[in-house]
């Protein structure tokens, strides 16, 4: 895990570049959610497909046993999947783009 300092951020940020990103991002069309569960009370899997057009596609597959907890076995284990549109103009790649598909409702 890498950890930024105030000086990495103020010098990479400025407030002008974020509002200019925010509005971008607010003015683009809305990411396709769909998500899928199967399972029991005590074997949980989820499963949630993004498309965000244009620009990325992908899932992630999440499965959730809570009786593993504190045992040896995980509880929880996820695996992403996530493609970019060949035709897209290319972008700066960042290291962690999970927010794409967990957080955007």
């Amino acid at each position: 895990m890498r950890f930024v300092n105030a000086q990495e951020i103020d010098g990479a940020l400025t407030l002008p570049a974020l509002v200019a990103a925010m509005e971008t991002a607010h003015t683009r069309a809305r990411i396709e959610i769909e998500d899928g569960f199967l399972g029991s009370e005590g074997a949980h899997y989820f499963v949630r497909h993004a498309v965000d057009r244009g620009r990325l596609m992908g899932s992630k597959l999440i499965t959730s046993f809570p009786g593993n907890l504190g045992g040896d076995l995980p509880a929880v284990q996820s695996v992403r999947g996530v493609r970019r549109d060949e035709r897209a103009p290319a972008r700066r790649a960042r290291r962690n783009r999970t927010h794409d598909l967990a957080h955007c409702r």
